[in-house]
């Protein structure tokens, strides 16, 4: 089992056949070979560990154009810093969202009065 199919890679790893052509597209997951005469792609099952990396990063809510930047600097020290980076990007998400809550419990308790009004008429 050492070339994977493009296919069998994404059957391994729970994602799809288009993710991974993008992925070399963009070059953040190049196949290990490209068979000359059929155009087929094939990884390694080291590049399992990778993709891994790029699905957690993402789950992180990190863009592919930063996982890609890290992954060609290839900084093992940079980490952390993109860690606290994406940790305040996602306390702004946090409060974006927590002011729309708001909003929408406001526009429910406006709604609640418009309809109570209706009713007591």
């Amino acid at each position: 089992m050492d070339k994977l199919s493009i296919g069998r890679m994404a059957e391994l790893n729970h994602t799809s056949v288009q993710t991974l052509r993008y992925y070399a597209k963009i070059g953040l997951l190049m196949p290990e070979h490209v068979d000359e005469n059929t155009g087929y792609r094939y990884y390694g099952i080291k590049q399992c560990a990778r993709l891994d990396m790029i699905n957690y990063m993402k789950y992180l809510g990190m863009s592919l154009d930063n996982i890609k930047a890290w992954f060609d600097s290839e900084d093992v020290e940079s980490i952390p810093g993109m860690l606290r980076q994406q940790a305040v990007l996602i306390d702004h998400k946090i409060k974006e969202l927590d002011q729309m809550k708001r909003a929408v419990q406001v526009s429910i308790k406006n709604y609640d009065t418009y309809m109570n009004a209706l009713r007591t008429e």
